[in-house]
């Protein structure tokens, strides 16, 4: 885990757009757990002003467990950066018999619309009360009938499809 604090330099070209957002300052703390990771931060207002090395000291102490929480949360019910337009859903494709959503069981559909949701294996587990090993079963045979071998894959053939329609 590193926490960084950054304040925009006089050179730093993103400068501009801290100053027009208000903000002088940045606390980021980045961590990594095996091949992902990700970036917690907490921004100061110019009306706020700057951090004292007291309040600095506290954020510090704070962060961690405010950014192990958020981690929890991306690994139960995944991320919000994965969701598409509302509608778009392999559940949607199945009923308008979209070629190859057709072919899904209303349960695969249920597990690729929650992996569209960016939901974990867990999160998925736990929403459609069934096992992980299932969740697993169920995403492998739902790639392999509509030809894809990854979520990004899958997302984007629900996108593109999605256009077509």
């Amino acid at each position: 885990m590193l926490i960084e604090r950054w304040h925009p330099g006089k050179d730093d070209t993103r400068r501009s757009i801290f100053e027009r957002a208000g903000v002088i300052e940045r606390v980021a703390l980045f961590s990594r757990d095996g091949k992902t990771g990700f970036q917690s931060f907490y921004l100061r207002s110019v009306n706020a002003g700057w951090l004292s090395d007291a309040e600095y000291d506290g954020l510090c102490r704070t962060l961690p467990l405010v950014h192990a929480l958020i981690g929890l949360r991306q690994r139960l019910v995944g991320s919000e950066h994965f969701q598409f337009v509302a509608g778009t859903s392999a559940s949607s494709l199945r009923e308008r018999n979209a070629p190859g959503f057709v072919e899904l069981s209303p349960r695969e559909a249920e597990v690729c619309d929650c992996l569209i949701e960016g939901k974990t294996v867990a999160g998925t587990a736990l929403d459609l009360s069934i096992s992980e090993a299932t969740v697993r079963t169920l995403r492998r045979r739902a790639y392999r009938k509509l030809g894809v071998g990854s979520a990004t894959a899958l997302m984007a053939l629900i996108v593109n499809d999605n256009r077509a329609s």
